[in-house]
């Protein structure tokens, strides 16, 4: 008789998926779907770079690489202290690199001294 999966094990990869979704939903949303004009330009993008599913660097080698995007300004917020990591980051031109604290109010105050101005 077949191992069926746990629910646990199906409601993790059913978020996994879902988050998938989404990510690819955004870039549907930015990039126009097919390929086809801009839906919406956003002013600032927040990027981790350990998606499910979706590599964050591709996704701003994307952001980055496509003429209409490249200005947007990227802010990675992400676990990753790898040196290639942030040097590829800034190599395509992400704008700021900060390394989430585990703590949520350590976390909580990193985001607070954001300077965000210009991007709203």
């Amino acid at each position: 008789m077949p191992r069926s999966r746990s629910g646990l094990e199906e409601a993790q990869r059913d978020q996994q998926d879902s988050r998938r979704d989404r990510w690819s939903e955004a870039l549907d949303y930015i990039f126009g779907k097919d390929g086809g004009p801009c839906s919406c330009i956003p002013k600032v993008v927040f990027l981790d770079l350990h998606l499910p599913k979706i590599n964050g660097l591709e996704v701003l080698r994307k952001l980055k690489g496509d003429e209409r995007t490249r200005a947007i300004p990227v802010v990675v917020l992400t676990s990753s202290r790898e040196d290639q990591d942030i040097a590829e980051c800034y190599e395509l031109g992400v704008n700021s690199y900060i390394v989430k604290p585990v703590e949520f109010d350590n976390f909580m105050h990193s985001v607070s001294e954001l300077d965000c101005t210009g991007c709203c």
